[in-house]
């Protein structure tokens, strides 16, 4: 997905942002992740109370509605669509993955102009992409100019 002009953020970062705390360096990031899990410690110890704006969804037109979920990651879309047997005919989800690394998103945004070590350079991109958090495993792939064949690879 993309916001022509915007870097969209979803997860722990963006609503430290939202609470007044914004969250564009990494340790920013990393500290907001953990705040969230410390809350989210505090909920095993008892029943909590569901924040009821953590889910929003509701209809588009006849046959068609929307959710959206705030999760750890960040906001999970779904959208469905049934046919007129009642069937659903149209399933669509946005992972809060698909933001953070959309070319145009945050991580792609950090990683542009980053100061990055060649010789480390591997292990420094592969730490920075943790902290968007991947719902799936990522592959880093640094590559060098055209002509050149140096390469390596990465798993997040």
């Amino acid at each position: 997905p993309a916001l022509p002009g915007r870097t969209p953020q979803t997860g722990a970062a963006a609503r430290a942002a939202l609470a007044g705390r914004p969250a564009t360096q990494p340790e920013e990031r990393l500290a907001a992740r953990l705040d969230e899990i410390a809350t989210a410690a505090t909920y095993l110890s008892g029943a909590p109370r569901i924040d009821e704006s953590l889910v929003v969804a509701g209809r588009l037109d006849t046959g068609l509605g929307f959710a959206a979920v705030e999760t750890p990651r960040g906001r999970l879309h779904h959208l469905v669509g049934l046919d007129r047997a009642g069937a659903i005919g149209r399933y669509l989800i946005v992972a809060p993955t698909e933001w953070s690394f959309s070319p145009e998103g945050p991580c792609a945004t950090a990683l542009r102009g980053a100061a990055i070590d060649a010789g480390a350079a591997a292990e420094t991109i592969v730490r920075l992409a943790s902290l968007y958090d991947p719902c799936v495993e990522c592959r880093i792939e640094i590559g060098t100019p055209a002509g050149m064949t140096a390469t390596t690879e990465e798993t997040v």
